[in-house]
């Protein structure tokens, strides 16, 4: 696989590990609680670091501090000051104050030095490391990691055994395939946006999957804003084996009768809220709106596990017993539009990775201070509800672009497929699906309520009139409204040149080549390495569907199974934008994605069920299921899974709801699900699934075959 390792020059690093502080004494007024500032004040960047405080006369800091030194200051003398300091009721003081000379230092032999502290007795344990780094603590590549290929080795004979019985099942009159280990096709499930609607939209799809022995057939599953709470949810509650789903899923529906809009008010009093954001700022990392709104989600779907961090998921997949997790968020500039600028970045248990870069950072290094490439200072991971919060926070688009268009979505684009909807159409007698943009107003207000309230709530007053331009024109603007994170890409001289695949031409449907070739708009700037932080969230303002993940070589999925629980705009008249932009997008990076007939989608009518077929063996099919409520709505005399009776649904049959029209209960803006509302939406999904899986069983099938005829060309052009 590619490596992009690109023109990095080493670097010289001088690392200072704080290890204890023995016997101190204090004054009369002192805190008790010692802490250690180190500094190198000859440095131009002039970096300095502060260990957390502690309490007591005796601690262990075991902090590291570390500082990239300048080719052309290596000759110079490098004082290193370290003053122990005692936070106090009324003021810090000095204990006391250290120099020491690194320029001394033999390269790569840590030198362990005492200092005593006054004339009490008092010591300061301290190590010196001086070595040269040839390349980035972050790693350069297009691969994938090697945990991740650990992952595949166990998963994989997991993977052969449920598809061979699940094909078994398959009767289309062809022989069933004898196929190897190597032979077996990744299968891959896929979640869209949609805040809590997504979460139950996902959680029938994978009860579905479950009942029906096809769980284990999956190798990967992921998910963006709402599906992408889910998935934390569900790996922190080790709901995700077929053994523990149906538990999960019932404790799922009761948490969510708890309001996140209820929760958020209680942050401000919540004493664990306040650990965290106290966390931050000894560690010197910001700590904003989203993180708090992710804490609040948190608080409902992870519980007793809201402290559980990215990381502790290794656990859960280490045996290879379930699907490997991959969360989607984004890198927006503040006052950039997203189809001007935007870098997905996938979350998963190893590394975080930025694609277009070939960036991947170590999960455990996320968050943490970076100079030139280096880790300089590491901080505790973040949680795993900081993902809820910079994956899933929709208030992060631009204002101004949600008050006239309801979206970021490229206007071209728009423009474009709005032209063909206009061209009249023969209509077909089956439905494939309808089309237009894919985010919904998520604030429960409409667009033209926003606009006749902005004139109200805005005084026309020229300093006010200016803040509320940046306010609706810049993300970072005086509310963040992104998480922000320490920028890896911090003084990095060298540019992260993106990787790039030629844009496919080769496309058999001419209005969407005509698409592709009009809008394409690779952003070809590069991460800002001026700036301290970067900011962080919701995939879904650009592309609320990414199954980009999985079409790029090193994840490459034969088969890809959607659960789009995105906002349309009614019952009766479906778009289907997501599908659009992940066929673009695809097509602008040379990735492959089966032909969608643009046309004809744009005119159709809404359908539960969609398939896109692989025009060729290196090209995934994708079934995408929706929450259209047709076939499930006209069942006769359903018996739902929870006691009911017809006057808790406006006098009308359990299965007999709307879910995108006016008024609701399954709005974006809605955190809070009620028992009836929660299974009615799980087992649409769950019916529209189950009663398409037997054409699921068959495309299964048909990935085996697609898989053994790939393997089998390479074999002939090796040989």
């Amino acid at each position: 696989m590619t490596e992009v390792q690109g023109d990095w020059k080493r670097r010289t690093v001088l690392s200072v590990k704080i290890v204890e502080l023995k016997d101190l004494k204090f004054g009369w007024f002192s805190g008790e609680k010692p802490y250690v500032v180190v500094n190198c004040p000859w440095l131009e960047k002039k970096q300095k670091y502060s260990t957390l405080v502690k309490h007591g006369a005796s601690v262990v800091v075991n902090e590291t501090f570390r500082f990239v030194v300048p080719d052309h200051l290596l000759n110079d003398t490098m004082t290193v000051e370290i003053s122990v300091m005692d936070q106090g009721h009324i003021y810090d003081g000095t204990l006391e104050t250290f120099k020491f000379d690194a320029s001394s230092l033999i390269p790569k032999n840590v030198l362990p030095k005492t200092f005593s502290i006054g004339k009490n007795d008092g010591e300061l344990f301290v190590e010196f490391l001086k070595h040269v780094q040839d390349k980035p603590d972050f790693r350069l590549s297009t691969d994938i990691c090697e945990e991740e290929k650990e992952f595949r080795k166990r998963r994989m004979p997991i993977v052969k055994d449920a598809i061979e019985a699940v094909i078994a099942d398959v009767d289309d009159f062809r022989p069933k395939p004898d196929f190897t280990l190597e032979q077996t096709p990744v299968i891959s499930v896929v979640g869209s946006g949609g805040g809590y609607r997504a979460i139950v939209g996902m959680s029938g799809g994978m009860a579905a999957l479950k009942d029906a022995g096809v769980l284990d057939t999956l190798t990967y599953t992921a998910g963006l804003s709402g599906s992408s709470w889910y998935l934390c949810s569900a790996y922190a509650q080790d709901g995700v084996r077929n053994e523990t789903q149906d538990e999960y899923h019932k404790w799922l529906q009761r948490q969510m009768e708890n309001s996140v809009y209820w929760t958020a008010s209680g942050t401000l009093l919540d004493s664990k809220w306040k650990e965290l954001c106290s966390l931050r700022e000894n560690f010197d990392q910001p700590c904003g709106m989203v993180d708090r709104f992710g804490y609040s989600v948190g608080k409902n779907l992870l519980d007793d596990k809201i402290n559980h961090s990215m990381s502790q998921i290794r656990a859960s997949v280490a045996d290879g017993e379930v699907p490997y997790p991959l969360l989607t968020s984004a890198h927006y500039k503040g006052d950039v539009r997203s189809d001007e600028y935007h870098v997905h970045i996938e979350n998963t248990p190893h590394e975080i990775s930025m694609p277009r870069f070939g960036v991947n950072i170590a999960t455990k290094h996320f968050g943490s201070h970076w100079d030139e490439g280096v880790v300089t200072r590491e901080c505790p991971e973040f949680p795993l509800h900081y993902y809820i919060g910079s994956c899933g926070c929709a208030f992060s688009i631009l204002l101004n672009s949600m008050i006239r268009s309801g979206s970021e979505a490229d206007p071209q684009l728009i423009k474009m497929l709005n032209e063909l909807k206009s061209e009249p159409f023969p209509p077909y007698p089956f439905t494939l699906a309808e089309e237009s943009r894919q985010i919904e107003p998520r604030l429960g207000v409409g667009m033209q309520d926003v606009r006749e309230m902005l004139p109200r709530i805005l005084p026309e007053t020229k300093g006010i009139v200016r803040t509320v331009k940046e306010f609706l024109t810049d993300r970072t603007y005086l509310i963040d409204r992104t998480s922000e994170v320490n920028n890896f890409n911090h003084n990095v001289e060298e540019d992260l040149l993106p990787v790039y695949n030629e844009p496919a031409n080769d496309k058999e449907d001419p209005d969407f080549q005509k698409i592709v070739n009009e809008v394409e708009h690779r952003e070809n700037q590069n991460i800002e390495n001026d700036r301290k932080h970067l900011s962080v969230c919701d995939a879904g303002i650009v592309q609320n569907v990414n199954v980009e993940a999985f079409l790029r070589k090193p994840r490459f999925s034969d088969l890809i199974i959607v659960f789009d629980s995105n906002g349309y705009d009614s019952d009766k008249n479906f778009d289907y934008m997501p599908i659009i932009q992940s066929a673009v997008h695809a097509s602008e990076n040379g990735l492959p994605f089966p032909d969608i007939q643009i046309r004809r989608l744009v005119h159709e009518r809404p359908a539960e069920f969609l398939a896109f077929e692989g025009n060729g063996d290196d090209c995934p099919t994708i079934l995408w299921f929706t929450l259209c409520n047709k076939s499930f709505k006209n069942i006769m005399n359903y018996e739902p899974k929870i006691p009911f009776d017809e006057s808790m649904n406006k006098g009308r049959p359990f299965n007999d709801f709307p879910v995108f029209s006016s008024g609701t209960n399954y709005g974006t803006s809605e955190l809070k699900y009620s028992e009836l509302h929660f299974q009615q939406l799980h087992e649409l999904m769950y019916h529209n699934v189950t009663s398409c899986m037997p054409y699921i069983k068959h495309h299964i099938k048909m990935a085996v075959e697609r898989k053994m005829q790939r393997e089998e060309a390479m074999k002939a052009q090796k040989s």
